[in-house]
């Protein structure tokens, strides 16, 4: 009878570890911190990839047609002003001119 009035029972009788416990801590904290960063990236990813399908891959109609317009004036010979003698002329062609005016420029 002395045995069970000293041995009280229902409670834990020595410390929990410190150490395992800071270890246990320490790897759910970097578990933890990796699973974070990992759907962070995924997010960024959809995301992203959301906003280039909904606005940058489209192209619209007005992008078109001012492509083509602006390939039309540099592919193309034109009037600018008639009286004052401004023509255009396409810019393949306009590049070439300059190469060799600079060349006879150099070569005086």
């Amino acid at each position: 009878m002395s045995d069970t009035k000293n041995h009280i029972t229902g409670y834990e009788k020595k410390d929990a570890n410190a150490f395992k416990l800071l270890i246990f801590i320490t790897v759910f904290v970097v578990a933890l911190t990796g699973v974070i960063m990992i759907a962070d990236s995924l997010f960024v990813n959809v995301r992203e990839q959301d906003y280039y399908d909904a606005v940058l891959s489209p192209e619209s109609m007005a992008l078109r047609e001012l492509k083509s317009a602006e390939d039309e004036t540099l592919k193309s010979y034109g009037v600018i002003d008639a009286q004052k003698g401004l023509y255009r002329i396409p810019i393949e062609q306009a590049m070439k001119l300059m190469v060799e005016e600079a060349y006879k420029s150099e070569m005086k």
